[in-house]
């Protein structure tokens, strides 16, 4: 039954679909990874003109 399930679910999502949510997936890691930075990568250059440009409570 859980095959079935999956099968179906996999032919409605398709391939542009798949890719979508894989796009959406990683924004949403790169973007955690970004909001719970460690002190240390917070204080590097890079991360602050990140956080001048676009800061992370807006």
């Amino acid at each position: 039954m859980s095959n079935d399930v999956v099968a179906r679910v996999t032919r409605r999502i398709g391939r542009r679909g798949a890719s979508l949510a894989f796009v959406g997936l990683l924004s949403l890691a790169i973007s955690a990874s970004l909001a719970f930075a460690p002190a240390d990568q917070r204080e590097t250059p890079g991360y602050a003109m990140l956080a001048s440009f676009a800061p992370l409570d807006a």
